[in-house]
């Protein structure tokens, strides 16, 4: 404490009266304690973290939660703070927590942050004169400033305290023991005349979480899918029927529609056009004409084909109603070039 310049006020016309003020400069210690959390590999990686009764989530820094290589969720959560200051969160993870000086552990999820925090505390204290009793502390550099890795919020805070406090003496902190062991919170006189001031009081603003999803909700596209009902139909086929030998190979059903109504292209059309395109070629090759007439004059061959066409034809009688649609195929003339002897 630093006494201040007096100042007087007066108590009447002839009687001054001069009132000193001693103005005084403090700090609060937050609970900080060093733990481990597991990574993705089951490995312990030390971490600093506040504890902070204040914060209804839990935060972790972007570069530890890197270092976890743990599974990440998409979130859209807008965090608050001071002056109604707010953070668009966008990934959490759930990681467990444990103590380094007893069995305790805890899952907790994490919302991502690039830094939650200012170094803890604000400004280096001496501690020197201060008499610690002999009981683990979880964090040996308290009156250090340093970075904080994690914030354990409300949720997990009074899990974390069995309510057994001890008093360091006037004008310094206290001791409060948890399962991480004892830390050192509360005020503290400084020497210096500026102190700065940090509040970690963090709220989840529900009312513009809510305006967010429903300005998204808006906004959506719904997915169509890109397939007809046809190929929707054959991927349903293929999945249910595909079966692999002894060989090794894959069978699949083909996908036969049932369906007389189907719309086929102007196959007949296209036929139609191939054959008089294939006679007007034969004519202007007479070998190539006599060679493919012998072809289809063939005996066995002539016979299927008239079988096939009196077998169609007796069908489309059979059949009640306008004939079903078929494909009519085109026709194509192959010729095996013999090799020039020399």
């Amino acid at each position: 404490m630093k006494p201040s310049p007096s100042t007087s006020t007066t108590a009447g016309p002839s009687n001054p009266v001069s009132l000193p003020v001693q103005a005084e400069n403090s700090t609060v210690l937050l609970e900080t304690v060093s733990l481990l959390v597991v990574n993705k590999n089951g490995t312990a990686i030390p971490a600093r973290a506040l504890l902070d009764s204040g914060s209804i989530c839990n935060c972790i820094t972007k570069k530890l939660a890197n270092s976890l290589c743990l599974r990440r969720t998409e979130v859209d959560i807008a965090v608050a703070g001071i002056g109604e200051s707010t953070k668009q969160i966008k990934c959490q993870l759930t990681a467990c927590i444990k103590s380094r000086v007893t069995p305790y552990f805890i899952k907790l999820e994490f919302l991502i942050l690039e830094r939650p925090t200012v170094n803890l505390p604000t400004i280096p204290m001496n501690v020197s004169a201060w008499k610690i009793p002999e009981l683990p502390l979880p964090d040996t550099r308290f009156h250090i400033p340093f970075d904080i890795d994690i914030i354990i919020g409300g949720e997990a805070y009074h899990e974390l305290h069995p309510c057994i406090k001890h008093s360091l003496g006037k004008r310094r902190p206290l001791l409060f023991k948890t399962v991480f062991g004892w830390t050192v919170s509360g005020k503290v006189s400084v020497d210096l005349p500026i102190v700065s001031r940090t509040c970690h009081l963090t709220t989840v603003d529900r009312f513009l979480e809510n305006v967010l999803q429903k300005f998204w909700k808006s906004e959506a596209v719904e997915p169509r899918s890109v397939y007809s009902v046809e190929q929707t139909q054959c991927g349903e086929l293929f999945s249910a029927t595909i079966t692999r030998d002894s060989s090794g190979r894959y069978i699949v059903r083909l996908p036969l529609t049932r369906d007389a109504l189907i719309k086929l292209s102007k196959s007949r059309v296209i036929a139609e056009r191939r054959f008089l395109n294939l006679e007007r070629r034969l004519e202007r090759g007479p070998p190539t004409k006599d060679a493919y007439s012998k072809f289809m004059e063939m005996g066995p061959l002539r016979q299927e084909l008239v079988e096939k066409d009196e077998m169609i034809q007796q069908l489309q009688m059979e059949a009640e109603g306008p004939p079903k649609p078929h494909i009519q195929p085109g026709k194509h003339k192959l010729r095996k070039r013999q090799p020039q002897q020399t």
